[in-house]
């Protein structure tokens, strides 16, 4: 089990999402590594500036978003002498990846997945840090753990209520004052999102 199954477990994210973006992070590093001038000593080893770089550029909007809200960022990162530095950045990258390749048409609303991901996020560090549940006295576990969990807590809920929306708006014909589009939604997760939506996310709320 690799770092990606181990996520797919805890989050309940699909097997065929979790070989896809092993495939897309192993292709993206390889391809950063066989750039680099000169080339390193190690080549069977990783370049920590690879990673680290590739983690910076996959998590902008996401650090944006923090700064804008003033909310800390929950990627937790040991200094750079620490050995568990380059598996923890490792897991920050695939747990974004895994979050957008089942993302479907959240996709649109990119500060929703800033909320998603900084959830998730939040839960990964419970994990790492051992954290033991208040409500159950035993170490935490992920709201979306279990078969299908983060399609069926996380995706379908929103594409629901998407669904609902295109519906009000009879073919685009309906005021738009009666239904929502996508930066409608995704409005509420540059202002409101914390003061009106649980986690996991209750889209009513919106």
């Amino acid at each position: 089990m690799d770092l990606l199954d181990w996520l797919g477990l805890f989050f309940g994210f699909q097997g065929d999402n979790v070989k896809n973006q092993r495939e897309n992070l192993v292709l993206h590093l390889a391809n950063s590594q066989m750039r680099l001038q000169p080339p390193p000593a190690a080549v069977d080893s990783l370049d920590s500036g690879i990673l680290h770089r590739f983690q910076q550029k996959l998590l902008k909007n996401y650090t944006s978003w923090c700064s804008y809200l003033g909310k800390k960022s929950q990627v937790r990162l040991p200094k750079h002498h620490n050995p568990n530095r380059q598996r923890n950045e490792l897991l920050y990258v695939c747990l974004y990846l895994l979050i957008w390749g089942e993302a479907a048409n959240m996709r649109f609303a990119p500060e929703c997945l800033c909320y998603i991901y900084h959830h998730m996020a939040m839960e990964l560090n419970y994990i790492l840090d051992d954290h033991i549940d208040e409500n159950t006295g035993q170490l935490f576990v992920p709201s979306t753990c279990g078969q299908f969990g983060f399609l069926n807590n996380i995706v379908t809920p929103f594409y629901v209520t998407i669904k609902g929306e295109v519906g009000r708006s009879r073919n685009g014909t309906a005021p738009h004052s009666a239904w929502r589009n996508y930066d409608d939604i995704n409005e509420y997760f540059w202002s409101r999102c914390f003061q009106r939506i649980k986690w996991p996310i209750d889209i009513r709320n919106i």
